[in-house]
């Protein structure tokens, strides 16, 4: 049953932690202080969180009291916020009266929520996602972000954006090994009586093929072997899934995708293997995560997810204001507009300029620029040098040959009878050069991006630190979790976690650094030069004069390593 967090609690006379502090100002002072993290989480996360959107994960009238949401959404922050395990976060929560504080307790005898209930409200979000599609998560993190904008000013025309591939938390099978856990998956998944619907000789081929590990047929056998075995799996997946085609579980739909991705079927109904070269990249990688899909990017391979990070990039402070998880295969050009839209819906302000590498550039996306008045700025764009640069004036277009020097008027040519796209010529010794009105198009861009000053294109190079930020502290750059749902999930939690370390280190005061370096040189004169004599004790001769000393010989473990002084 659904219950609100109370937003005031009672006081409690032995339990509260300031009452404990009492003793000690210094760390009652660090407790209270509103610039520490724990005090910023509490204000700009925790009290912001609105409750109302979960209430459909709880059933309205039966059942107990949920644990307080504002503390379960907390946790899952403050977990990604400090890239802690599971076990660590219920430790922490436990004992650490600052963690504590974050989340709204104050004293020592309030229990947190119990790691089941934390793990169910988990598993209901993503249940309710996967179901409905509706991101709670996302509802969260806007509604956060728009409150830390506002307080603190943020300016949210300017924006910069980048991407990065995320592993999933599967391994990388070969294609036997592929095909055969995924028939595995679905057949243990069946029935006595289901299984009784296949003929006996089927049933005992299955039973022998799929009863050895499939890593240990690839090391066992040679490659025709192995491609042998794999096109009897494949013969025998095309006959189940025709026997099957009624069935609705996912383990049959990821059963399908496999054999379409991997098989080819020709005319006289013969299952030939699909040429590794035209298995396309969205195909299944792995039975236990479907989403994913596969990409190489600047030499490096991945099976995973493509995560697109969008912040503001005004005066002082920037925040992450749009996050977007897609599968690998996902090119950066595809999350430009939503990216751009997103921004607006969390800060509330027209987007006014863009910055980008070239691999946002496309011409819908530049277009799309254009109609919105909106100033794209990219570091460069996809492709080679053209030979020729197209310039515009004011009788049309003109073409200047890179290597000659010659210009070129370029003239209107008749289009392809298929096509409405308008096509342009010009007149070389060699005869005819066709140009589309898509070069001419991207032509004019590469013109126009050799005009900017270089201020403006340094402008996204600091979004590669947030991409290192975000994803700091993930294992062979895999996150821990399966299916997009999940990823997404993290994604925003740990995006919320970025801006909030950001907000500490922002309201944190600092002092000038020539204060700072006073303080240190005060430090110093202090910690070296003592006021009366003293020995000079090392520690390869501490063990001797320890004898004339009864407090080192009754307690002979604080023997020093370095020098220490010991004043007479």
């Amino acid at each position: 049953m659904f219950k609100e967090t109370e937003s005031s609690r009672p006081v409690e006379l032995f339990g509260d932690v300031e009452n404990l502090l009492e003793w000690n100002k210094k760390k009652l002072k660090k407790y209270r202080d509103e610039t520490r993290w724990h005090n910023q989480f509490r204000c700009m996360v925790y009290d912001v969180i609105d409750e109302t959107p979960y209430r459909i994960l709880f059933d309205a009238r039966m059942g107990a009291p949920n644990a307080p949401v504002k503390q379960l959404v907390s946790m899952m922050i403050i977990k990604e916020l400090f890239r802690w395990s599971d076990s660590q976060l219920f430790e922490q929560f436990e004992f650490n009266v600052l963690v504590r504080r974050a989340i709204g307790i104050d004293t020592l005898t309030e229990d947190i929520p119990v790691p089941s209930t934390y793990y169910l409200f988990r598993k209901r979000i993503y249940e309710h996602g996967k179901e409905t599609g509706e991101e709670l998560l996302e509802e969260t993190f806007s509604q956060i972000t728009e409150a830390q904008v506002r307080e603190f000013k943020v300016d949210g025309r300017r924006i910069r954006m980048d991407s990065k591939l995320l592993g999933s938390n599967i391994g990388w099978y070969s294609r036997y090994e592929l095909v055969h856990k995924s028939f595995e998956m679905f057949y243990r998944g069946l029935t006595k009586s289901d299984k009784r619907f296949l003929q006996t000789r089927y049933r005992t081929e299955i039973s022998r093929l799929l009863g050895e590990e499939a890593e240990k047929v690839v090391y066992r056998h040679n490659r025709d072997e192995v491609n042998e075995r794999l096109v009897r799996l494949g013969e025998l997946l095309y006959m189940v899934i025709r026997h099957y085609k009624g069935k609705k579980e996912e383990s049959f739909r990821v059963l399908k995708r496999v054999f379409e991705n991997q098989y080819e079927v020709n005319e006289e109904e013969k299952i030939i293997l699909r040429p590794k070269e035209k298995i396309p990249p969205d195909s299944v990688q792995s039975p236990h995560d479907p989403d994913c899909t596969y990409r190489g990017k600047s030499g490096k391979k991945v099976k995973g997810y493509h995560a697109n990070v969008t912040e503001t990039c005004g005066e002082d402070l920037h925040l992450i204001t749009d996050i977007r998880i897609e599968a690998a295969s996902c090119g950066e050009a595809r999350f430009y507009k939503e990216a751009v839209e997103g921004s607006e819906r969390v800060t509330g302000q027209r987007v006014e300029h863009v910055h980008a590498d070239g691999a946002y550039y496309s011409e819908s996306n530049s277009r799309y620029s254009e109609e919105r008045d909106l100033d794209f700025v990219v570091t460069g764009i996809k492709g080679s040098e053209p030979r020729y640069l197209i310039h515009e004036t004011h009788e049309g277009y003109v073409a200047v040959d890179r290597e000659s020097g010659s210009v070129y008027e370029l003239h209107k040519a008749e289009t392809y009878q298929d096509s409405e796209e308008a096509r342009y010529y010009i007149r070389t010794d060699s005869g005819r050069k066709y140009f589309s009105s898509l070069a001419i198009y991207t032509a004019l861009q590469r013109q126009k991006l050799i005009s900017r000053p270089e201020r403006e294109l340094q402008i996204r190079n600091n979004v590669e630190a947030t991409i290192g930020h975000f994803a700091y502290g993930l294992l062979n750059n895999k996150t821990p979790y399966r299916r997009k749902q999940k990823q997404q999930m993290w994604a925003y939690c740990r995006a919320m976690a970025v801006n909030i370390k950001r907000i500490a280190g922002y309201v944190r005061p600092k002092k000038p650094f020539e204060e700072q370096k006073a303080a240190l040189c005060a430090q110093k004169v202090q910690n070296t030069v003592p006021s009366t004599p003293c020995f000079f004790i090392f520690s390869s001769i501490g063990r001797h004069l320890a004898n004339f000393y009864g407090f080192f010989q009754s307690n002979p473990s604080i023997y020093p390593k370095t020098p220490v002084f010991i004043q007479l």
